[in-house]
């Protein structure tokens, strides 16, 4: 679990810790600490040994986090609203509109169960080929080329 740590903390990071504590160990994490990595290279490197990114955002202007962990490699788990449906797969994506927190918390769980038991499949198939820089520059050249032309 990576990320900046607030004062207040929900009782269910404790559990979370408690079930990934030898994982932390594994990769020098402390569990209940501070998990904000500065340095970039450190950053990407952690995202490179992870299969799995999560997302709970309640709010988030473009999901940058999200997209920078999927392409290198992570599957993308996040809530099927804000941005994350326009680039996401939906196989990521689980459901939050008019659901209690226990129904979208399960809801992540069966996203991620599903890529557990299918995670050669998903593996890499982020959806987001579309955002390449490739595909990108394909899309620029022909607007461009359209809008030149009138």
């Amino acid at each position: 679990m990576l990320g900046q740590r607030f004062r207040s903390r929900p009782p269910a990071f404790e559990q979370i810790d408690a079930l990934l504590s030898s994982y932390y160990r594994e990769y020098a994490i402390e569990p209940g600490i501070n998990h904000f990595v500065e340095a970039r290279p450190d950053y990407e490197h952690l995202l490179l040994q992870a299969d799995i990114v999560l997302s709970t955002a309640l709010h988030d202007f473009q999901g940058l986090s999200m997209l920078e962990a999927a392409a290198l490699g992570c599957y993308p788990v996040a809530p099927n609203a804000l941005a994350y449906p326009e680039y996401l797969k939906h196989a990521g994506l689980y459901t939050v509109v008019g659901r209690t927190l226990a129904k979208q918390a399960s809801g992540a769980a069966d996203c991620i169960l599903a890529y557990a038991r299918q995670r050669d499949h998903y593996r890499h198939q982020h959806g987001l080929d579309a955002l390449s820089a490739s595909a990108l520059l394909t899309k620029w050249q022909q607007t461009f080329t359209a809008l030149f032309k009138s």
